[in-house]
């Protein structure tokens, strides 16, 4: 299905000798959606799922006083798709995978870098520390489905 807008998007990106790979597309933005302490869900998940998330920061990420951090995850496992960064680390057009952004290109290992989600575990952002201001960041969800049913879409 091609990208339907914002952050309602998904669509298969092919069959490899991994399997059947799709990707699913959220978007935050610090302005819109409020940037305060806590954390937000990004993508629903169902059933148990293999996953890779990438996020491209759209605009730079600012905050106050420097003291805030992200991370991507899960409710039991807050920084497993994404460690924890400051947030001024985060600049446009870099690529955040792992705890140190990169810009504008960046290797990424799909399958030795994928983490297991099981049960549904939605995929939440968090927002450590102190709010933050101004930002956007893209999320692509590259998943896999491995039990009978399951699915990744935006939240």
């Amino acid at each position: 299905m091609p990208w339907a807008g914002a952050s309602t998007a998904f669509a298969r990106i092919g069959d490899t000798h991994e399997g059947n790979w799709q990707l699913a597309r959220g978007v935050y933005d610090f302005a819109d959606d409020g940037g305060a302490v806590g954390h937000v869900v990004m993508f629903e998940v169902t059933g148990d799922v293999m996953v890779k998330v990438v996020g491209v920061c759209e605009t730079s990420v600012t905050e106050d006083a420097a003291t805030s951090n992200m991370s991507l995850g899960t409710e039991d496992e807050a920084a497993v798709l994404i460690a924890s960064t400051p947030s001024e680390d985060l600049d446009v057009n870099e690529i955040w995978h792992d705890a140190t952004p990169t810009d504008v290109a960046e290797k990424v290992d799909l399958y030795g870098e994928a983490a297991f989600i099981s049960n549904g575990a939605d995929i939440r952002f968090t927002i450590a520390d102190q709010a933050i201001t101004a930002g956007k960041i893209n999320f692509y969800c590259f998943w896999k489905p491995l039990s009978e049913g399951a699915a990744v879409v935006p939240a």
